[in-house]
């Protein structure tokens, strides 16, 4: 005889995505994303720390990006991976435009995703979202990307990279946005 199985020991029937549906979810972030944006003073004044350069999201939605980044950022975007947010050196602009909160970022750790690694190793990290089949695949191929690591949730993950990585990660984004057009 089968088990029986309790789908609310396999689910968590609180979690936003299952009380109002992926979709729902996807389009309220992607909504209040585009509204309200950050306005701390390192999203708000980048630019005067790393150059950007203006690419169009995964969502169709315009954005300044880290330049160096930019390249890794559109295959991910023509992969179908929705990012939330990049830099290429956190520590470097958090220290330049708002210094007081460097320590408070470099120590914690109370989320299950945070810049506290970010922040020590002076790494570039990519934030993006995890729900659909092309983003799953890009975080999977990463576990074999040496220097890379993954915070993850249900919902986002984040990816912390050496510089020396990027060219790796680029191919991996392109391969991902092959994959889904086949």
């Amino acid at each position: 005889m089968d088990a029986i199985r309790d789908p609310n020991e396999e689910i968590d029937a609180t979690s936003p995505a299952w009380v109002f549906g992926g979709e729902s979810v996807d389009a309220l972030v992607a909504h209040i994303d585009a509204v309200l944006g950050c306005s701390c003073p390192v999203c708000i004044r980048h630019a005067e720390v790393h150059t950007a350069q203006s690419i169009i999201t995964a969502d169709g939605q315009q954005a300044e990006v880290d330049e160096v980044l930019a390249p890794l950022l559109e295959a991910m975007n023509n992969a179908g991976i929705r990012t939330t947010d990049s830099c290429q050196n956190l520590s470097e602009a958090v220290a330049q435009l708002w210094p007081e909160r460097l320590p408070v970022l470099a120590s914690d750790q109370s989320a299950t995703v945070n810049y506290a690694r970010t922040i020590a190793t002076g790494n570039a990290f990519i934030r993006l979202r995890t729900n659909t089949a092309a983003e799953r695949r890009f975080l999977d191929a990463l576990a074999r990307v040496e220097g890379v690591t993954t915070q993850q949730t249900s919902e986002v993950a984040q990816v912390d990279f050496p510089l020396t990585a990027l060219l790796r990660l680029t191919e991996l984004a392109s391969n991902s946005a092959k994959e889904e057009r086949a």
